[in-house]
């Protein structure tokens, strides 16, 4: 017995030769595994696959792979695709991990894979072309895109019930107050339901402005500017928003942490922000504001020199869980939000800051306090030129001059002439573009400007401008609209100019800003030939 347990130690060579596995062996194992295993050379060709692949592939078995390439196989039609991930690899000499790409079957079908790749290497640890492995992902991929859309209409259905619900309270306030006109009742009374009238409509103005917001679909006044000076310009804001009970600390960037952004739509983030922060610090507490600029964690879109501007608003409030940051900028997502006015704040947020090319998002762990991150791209800061400076109303500058209103909106041509008539100007009303040329080559008076929406039935705002000034040089013109994808001051906007005024207005408003177009001597104005 001693001899044989002696004789169990025999020479390492030959018991490793024992063990080792064969090519066949190591092909048994390839063809059991339950994903799709192949490696090609530097030229795309392909070197050896497992049965799986070559199933794929529509070939009996994988030594009718061999030689071939992407394109004379059945997935021709993403060959490139493929062939750059094996460029990737290959000149980077790093591996390609768990990617979704579509392939097309011997059949026809598109289904979807998760394909990872490595590169191959020699003896030498020389690069010699790309190892691949990849699994079938369509039937997951589907139940993941069912659970997103389900979840988006989700968010959509609660978006519209929100919506409903604040839209009827103020149609309440609003019929309920005219029923009250209609019967005649006495001037206190009649006062009181004029105000309660115009407060549930500019409610409904700011729903209104808010959901454009959130669709990235209002009109900006974008400029350069530096976010630590509108910070500091905002903080008597911040102050009133957030109450006695609440400290505001600031950590502002030695360096200006210019941007390019509309101003207004900015202190709108930030009292948005801050107010949430106020109803999570109820027995009180510090919301910190805090400026760097530091390198993209995010590539930039539309910034000079890859640097990003930060702004981090932090509170001392208990925090968020994982799901409720989740979905903290989906619209009403908080059902107590719904009746208040809420719902639309944090997504409002949102909409603004993405519009803006920046990124907003929650930083919450399990312990207190919440952080709100803004990145923008930072900007070069820019000269005086850059800021507008606003213009103020000029009384009397009416004095029957003419004006042309077009808009497609019945009743809202006949709002416009009644505002602009009240303030002493004559109006020419059109319904879309080819109506407004035939009145202004009819016209042997000048025309002092042309009020004119941004969208129409017959075309958009700006080139029914444009052919105006072709009959009469130097037209001025406002723009009004309640829905538009035009930014002012980027492509088309700069047509625009800053002559712009969003619906809903009031009469005040558009006399106001026909006063402000037309507060410079007008140049002579005449129909060409």
């Amino acid at each position: 017995m001693p001899h044989e347990a002696a004789g169990d130690a025999r020479d390492p060579g030959e018991s490793a030769r024992r063990t080792s596995p064969s090519a066949e062996d190591l092909r048994r194992v390839l063809d059991a595994l339950p994903l799709r295993v192949f490696w090609k050379d530097l030229e795309g060709r392909y070197l050896g696959c497992n049965a799986a692949f070559a199933r794929d592939a529509g070939k009996a078995c994988p030594a009718d792979v061999l030689g071939c390439d992407d394109f004379a196989l059945a997935w021709s039609e993403q060959a490139e695709r493929y062939r750059a991930d094996d460029a990737e690899v290959v000149a980077s000499g790093q591996s390609k991990l768990a990617y979704e790409e579509p392939q097309t079957t011997p059949t026809g079908e598109r289904i979807w894979l998760r394909t990872s790749k490595v590169p191959l290497r020699d003896e030498e640890g020389a690069i010699c072309g790309v190892l691949g492995v990849y699994e079938e992902i369509t039937e997951q991929r589907a139940q993941r895109l069912q659970s997103t859309d389900r979840e988006r209409f989700e968010a959509l259905g609660r978006m519209a019930g929100g919506v409903a619900h604040e839209f009827n309270n103020m149609l309440t306030v609003i019929l309920g107050s005219l029923d009250l006109l209609d019967r005649n009742v006495g001037a206190a009374a009649r006062r009181e339901a004029v105000l309660a009238t115009r407060e549930a409509a500019e409610r409904v103005r700011l729903l209104t402005r808010q959901l454009l917001a959130f669709s990235r679909r209002q009109v900006l006044r974008p400029r350069t500017v530096d976010i630590n000076e509108v910070l500091r310009e905002s903080l008597l804001l911040l102050e009133r928003t957030l109450g006695e009970h609440i400290q505001i600390r600031m950590e502002l960037s030695a360096e200006p942490c210019t941007v390019r952004i509309d101003p207004s739509q900015l202190q709108q983030v930030l009292v948005h922000l801050a107010s949430h922060g106020r109803d999570s610090m109820s027995g009180g507490g510090t919301l910190t504001l805090a400026t760097a600029i530091s390198p993209p964690a995010v590539p930039s879109r539309g910034g000079d020199g890859g640097r990003t501007v930060e702004l981090r608003l932090s509170d001392t409030g208990p925090g968020l869980d994982r799901e409720a940051a989740r979905r903290l900028f989906e619209p009403f997502a908080d059902a107590s939000a719904i009746g208040r006015g809420a719902g639309l704040s944090l997504a409002t947020c949102w909409g603004i800051v993405e519009q803006h090319g920046g990124r907003l998002s929650v930083e919450s762990g399990s312990g207190p306090g919440t952080t709100f991150l803004l990145r923008f791209p930072w900007r070069e800061p820019a000269g005086n030129s850059d800021a507008s400076a606003e213009a103020t109303g000029a009384g009397g500058t009416a004095a029957g001059r003419r004006v042309l209103v077009v808009e497609d909106e019945p009743l809202l041509r006949r709002a416009a002439r009644m505002a602009l008539e009240e303030r002493g100007y004559r109006v020419l009303l059109a319904e879309g573009r080819r109506e407004a040329l035939e009145l202004s080559a009819a016209s042997e008076e000048a025309i002092a400007a042309v009020v004119c929406d941004v969208v129409l039935g017959d075309g958009r705002g700006p080139e029914v401008v444009r052919a105006l000034r072709a009959q009469r040089p130097g037209l001025r013109a406002l723009y009004v609209s309640g829905y538009t994808d035009v930014a002012l001051g980027s492509g088309e906007g700069e047509a625009l100019g800053d002559a712009f005024l969003g619906k809903p207005y009031t009469f005040t408003e558009l006399g106001d800003a026909v006063d402000r177009l037309l507060a410079d001597p007008p140049e002579p104005d005449a129909p060409s030939a």
